[in-house]
């Protein structure tokens, strides 16, 4: 309801989270694959997010998921 009222978008990050420790946190270790300490972000903690987020993020800028940004410099 939140998200409507805003007309925000919502990228549920605890239930990808969730996901990945559950297919791959096999010995329950509470810190290690997606954090470094239990809460700051490790690389793949970090890869992840820009996983999750990167699709949305495209879709609102109209960037077809193929198509790459051109790099500048």
């Amino acid at each position: 309801e939140l998200t409507r009222e805003t007309k925000c978008e919502l990228v549920d990050l605890r239930a990808d989270f969730l996901l990945f420790l559950s297919k791959k946190n096999f010995r329950s270790q509470s810190s290690g694959l997606l954090t470094r300490d239990g809460v700051h972000l490790s690389a793949a903690g970090n890869e992840l997010v820009a996983q999750s987020l990167l699709p949305v993020i495209r879709r609102l800028l109209g960037v077809a998921a193929e198509q790459h940004p051109s790099k500048t410099g």
